[in-house]
């Protein structure tokens, strides 16, 4: 049986060998894993020895596509990437992470080049990086890269050295194993804040470009065109305005609705816009690259382009513009072109910026208040100003002084210096040992942030929907969850009110949000789509455009199972590092009102009705295990939900 949009092979690549293996993808795997994200967890449970040192040769990391990445659907771009975290999580653990990245050439490049997925083991005597193109795939020499040219830098050197391409990179931060180190896709994407970059350098691999022009086969490629020109159609005669108003500020086009969302309660919100909102924006925003993933017709990326002062003609590339706000607030920088260069040391380095600025907010203060002295930071006399954080940012990419210790993440330092950063009332978190993007008591706890404690990467990303945005009326958020497949059961578990919540069972509604978001990971489709004020890309509408796409006919309610499937899959993979539900908890500090300018922040429900308790968060947890069908007490899935799903061999 032929398997379209599939085209490509499972590449191994061992480069401590130095060898190349080619073998075709398993039938069994494209029909019960989807692909991408589902075919990448599977592929790291079959090869990762367990507690296995994220750094160890024998360590895998896995990049992947899903089956309609390199089609025309809208936004199918995204890139997997499986490996195990550097950060520490506690007791000597390690989570399992799956990366997500949107990417303009790589995606398309490597599936033209017949390639759907990357196995890489082994460590290389020397730096490299792995070229594949429609010649095959040849491991190459990055001496001439290493410790000389930044991500940009080498993204320049590939496109010049072999034309248009796709390009992974890492930067310094990742050569010198920082634990949370990133990768750069095209540019624009970023990609496992957890740490990729770093796993990518304990294998001296400095890149990873692709280069194929294969044309990716449909198995009704009529009916998979009238689909989509449908679902294109949908988006653009829905909201014109929006679509214009993405195309000039990009994600900053929904400053009303997220921008309190990045508010983390340093100044008023009015100063906050005033500094950092739209109209700093379009004073700094560029569009010399093409900041839109491939067959995407939004463009939410954004490019920076000092234009005055001491950091004039500074061009930068990678990231939301929401993200020097944050750095701004938590840092105390007033003018945004400073705030603007720390993120581009972070950018070229490759390192997360949150979790640097995080980091050193966290220290900053700590000496400011007389609770980390000049002894255990080496000496260093640290001040809340420019130079010191600049200094600071320098020192953690190139591991020097201080710098050493902060580039080794949350717990070592806390070990070290002697204070919990779980304790750090001004953080935004800390869960399994890792920053959390959004502060909780600013967002509400929604779905999407209470994936930061059911989601084996504590990170929000695994769950995105309707309720990505705040105070979507009640209508909306029930015709996103009919969107979902869901049974009409589920449907009325979730909308049933809970005493301690609110209008909705946010852990039922999460439970369901992780599933079709690991549809969306497995084929590869992004979720701008299924938010408002679009709602033009579910399971409804992802199952029939799959179908035509690969031959494979599924039902809106299969695709789901399967996205389940994969799902559980991915939890087993972590529990059998050693994660359970005493993981999955609420962060110290969220149970304390954040005290803000604007008024105190509690945890409370999406629709601000109800301050939110410990008690209340741990019988969302019960709800949301029992409707995962798993051991309540354990929070992990059980072996009668295991054979049901067809995951027996675990």
């Amino acid at each position: 049986m032929a398997y379209y949009g599939y085209s490509g092979s499972i590449l191994r690549v061992d480069l401590t060998e130095g060898s190349i293996q080619e073998e075709p993808l398993d039938p069994e795997l494209i029909e019960k894993f989807i692909g991408g994200w589902g075919i990448n967890n599977k592929l790291f449970y079959d090869i990762q020895r367990p507690k296995e040192d994220p750094f160890s040769p024998d360590s895998p990391i896995i990049i992947g596509v899903g089956a309609l990445v390199g089609t025309p659907t809208p936004g199918a771009s995204k890139v997997i990437a499986t490996y195990k975290s550097p950060i520490f999580a506690g007791g000597g653990r390690h989570f399992v992470d799956n990366a997500v990245s949107g990417s303009g050439r790589f995606g398309t490049m490597l599936k033209g080049a017949g390639c759907a997925h990357i196995v890489i083991t082994g460590r290389a005597d020397t730096p490299v990086y792995l070229k594949l193109s429609d010649d095959g795939t040849e491991i190459c020499d990055a001496s001439n890269l290493w410790g000389k040219r930044d991500i940009y830098g080498t993204i320049d050197y590939m496109n010049e050295k072999y034309g248009d391409c796709g390009v992974i990179s890492i930067g310094q931060a990742g050569e010198n194993l920082v634990r949370y180190a990133m990768a750069v896709v095209d540019y624009f994407g970023s990609l496992g804040k957890f740490g990729f970059g770093a796993a990518m350098g304990s294998k001296n691999l400095k890149a990873v470009v692709t280069r194929g022009s294969g044309a990716i086969r449909l198995a009704k490629p009529e009916k998979y065109m009238e689909l989509v020109r449908g679902m294109r159609k949908s988006i653009i005669d829905r909201h014109p305005q929006v679509l214009e108003s993405f195309r000039e500020l990009g994600i900053m086009s929904g400053w009303a609705l997220q921008g309190p969302l990045a508010n983390e309660g340093y100044w008023k919100f009015r100063r906050l816009t005033k500094l950092y909102g739209p109209g700093k924006w379009r004073g700094l925003k560029k569009r010399k690259y093409n900041s839109a993933c491939s067959s995407c017709i939004l463009a939410c990326r954004v490019d920076y382009e000092v234009k005055e002062g001491e950091f004039k003609g500074l061009t930068s590339f990678t990231a939301s513009y929401f993200i020097p706000t944050r750095i701004g607030q938590r840092l105390e920088i007033t003018d945004i072109n400073q705030s603007v260069k720390l993120l581009d040391i972070c950018n070229r380095a490759g390192m997360c910026a949150l979790t640097t600025s995080g980091m050193v907010n966290w220290v900053t203060r700590l000496y400011e208040d007389g609770a980390l002295t000049k002894e255990k930071t080496g000496g260093l006399e640290l001040s809340r100003n420019f130079e010191t954080y600049i200094g600071l940012f320098e020192d953690i990419v190139h591991r020097r002084g201080l710098g050493d210790l902060l580039a080794d993440g949350w717990y070592p330092v806390s070990e070290k210096i002697g204070s919990d950063p779980d304790e750090f009332v001004q953080g935004t978190g800390i869960c399994k040992g890792a920053d959390c993007i959004q502060d909780i008591r600013f967002t509400t706890l929604d779905p999407q942030r209470f994936a930061y404690f059911t989601n084996p990467r504590p990170h929000h990303g695994g769950v995105q929907s309707a309720v990505t945005l705040p105070k979507m009326p009640l209508d909306i958020l029930k015709e996103d969850v009919r969107n979902m497949g869901v049974s009409e059961d589920a449907f009325d578990r979730i909308f049933t009110p809970a005493e301690y919540y609110g209008d909705f069972n946010v852990g039922i509604y999460g439970k369901h949000s992780e599933d079709v978001m690991a549809v969306h990971n497995g084929v590869g489709t992004c979720i701008v789509y299924a938010i408002p004020p679009f709602l033009a890309l579910n399971v409804n509408v992802i199952a029939p455009i799959y179908s035509a796409a690969t031959g494979i006919e599924v039902t809106p309610e299969e695709l789901k199972k399967r996205g389940e499937r994969a799902f559980n899959l991915s939890k087993m993979i972590n529990v059998r590092e050693g994660f359970s539900r005493k993981d999955d908890r609420c962060s110290n500090i969220w149970l304390t009102p954040r005290q803000t300018p604007d008024g105190p922040r509690p945890i409370m429900d999406y629709y601000r009705k109800r301050e939110i308790s410990k008690e209340d968060i741990d019988r969302l947890l019960d709800d949301y295990y029992k409707e995962r069908g798993w051991d309540v007490e354990e929070g992990i899935p059980s072996q009668r939900k295991l054979a049901e799903l067809g995951l027996e061999f675990i």
